[in-house]
């Protein structure tokens, strides 16, 4: 197995995404195997047709050049802009 990090912060839009996604891309330039994975995502919007986008987990695909299925990124993925605990129980 290899060495994970864990990206946290105390709040939203304080810059997560964007310091993972320079990581990720880093590692990958120096010809690391640097990867991306995000449990759950709230706050997601929508393509035309109701299909929601994980604006993150394409963020960081895009920036670090990632060829990997966006589905295989992200577990769950919700509209709604609360936690991801508090989104899975209102969605339910």
């Amino acid at each position: 197995m290899g060495k994970a990090l864990f990206i946290t912060g105390t709040g939203t839009d304080i810059g997560k995404t964007y310091v993972t996604g320079l990581i990720v891309k880093k590692l990958r330039d120096a010809g690391l195997n640097g990867g991306y994975y995000k449990a759950a995502l709230s706050g997601a919007d929508e393509d035309e047709n109701g299909n929601l986008l994980p604006g993150d987990a394409l963020f960081v695909k895009e920036m670090a050049g990632i060829d990997e299925q966006t589905e295989n990124l992200v577990s769950y993925i919700y509209k709604e802009a609360v936690s991801p605990h508090l989104a899975a129980i209102r969605t339910t």
